[in-house]
């Protein structure tokens, strides 16, 4: 017998709605699910970002599904906050893993690992040049609070037979003439080109984007002269879409958009 999400506490229609658009029709479906991956689908579903006190009612229903004796504070959407989290749920630290790689997210420790990718002059071509010290900070920090916002962001790439960060390659929400798109990015060490290993990676994004999103569409936005990141982007199975020109340091960049759908 399956029970209808309105027995969740706090669970009203609009609620409802919004897990029924994204798959989940009864509470048994909550069993076993990300609240984190449920509250990225509504906002891809829905097309803006949805208020986090959406994520912390997701979790709190993923909890009441779980569970068969609740605890009243627990039932509580407000407990659920990103404060409180993190102690009661934490994620596994391998987010994808591919035949020599895994990915998972970066923490303030690979910041030197960071540097040999974004401090690269040949690497870094295509955003005119190297970053400074600062400039990497930002760039972590930036994934950081993505993982926080989103679920996900660039994660760093780990070669298995090292145990040793090789590059970045993950999923973003990038701005698209009008729109946001959802994108699949990657930089890798210099050292490590040539192998497969970007291609490899940003085909597990594709699937993690359509198997634990349930996105229909996900792009990989490339300049015109990085003729290397456009190679990888047909390998992964996409297509030229459309282009356009962004303004970076000073300088006009034509971009193109290649594009797979499910």
């Amino acid at each position: 017998m399956k029970t209808d999400l309105l027995n969740i506490p706090g669970v009203g229609k609009r609620t409802k709605e919004s897990l029924m658009n994204i798959g989940i029709t009864c509470v048994e479906d909550l069993i076993g699910k990300n609240p984190q991956d449920l509250y990225t689908k509504d906002c891809l579903k829905k097309g803006f970002q949805v208020d986090r006190c959406q994520l912390y009612l997701f979790r709190m229903a993923v909890y009441y599904a779980e569970n068969t004796e609740w605890e009243d504070e627990k039932l509580k959407w407000w407990y659920w906050k990103d404060k409180e989290y993190p102690e009661k749920c934490r994620m596994t630290d391998r987010i994808l893993e591919t035949e020599r790689l895994y990915l998972r997210e970066m923490a303030q420790d690979d910041f030197a690992s960071l540097c040999k990718i974004l401090q690269d002059e040949e690497v870094m071509y295509a955003y005119e040049g190297a970053f400074s010290d600062a400039e990497v900070q930002e760039w972590l920090d930036r994934q950081i609070a993505r993982y926080k916002q989103w679920g996900f962001g660039l994660w760093a790439v780990i070669l298995k037979e090292t145990d040793e960060m090789i590059g970045q390659c993950g999923l973003t929400m990038q701005q698209w003439k009008d729109k946001e798109v959802l994108e699949i990015g990657y930089l890798f060490q210099r050292q490590y080109w040539h192998n497969g290993y970007a291609t490899e990676a940003a085909i597990a994004c594709k699937k993690y984007a359509f198997e634990n999103l349930d996105t229909d569409e996900v792009c990989s936005i490339i300049r015109d002269t990085n003729i290397l990141s456009q190679n990888v982007a047909i390998r992964n199975g996409m297509d030229k879409r459309d282009s356009f020109t962004k303004h970076y340091k000073g300088v006009d960049m034509p971009h193109f958009r290649y594009v797979v759908s499910r």
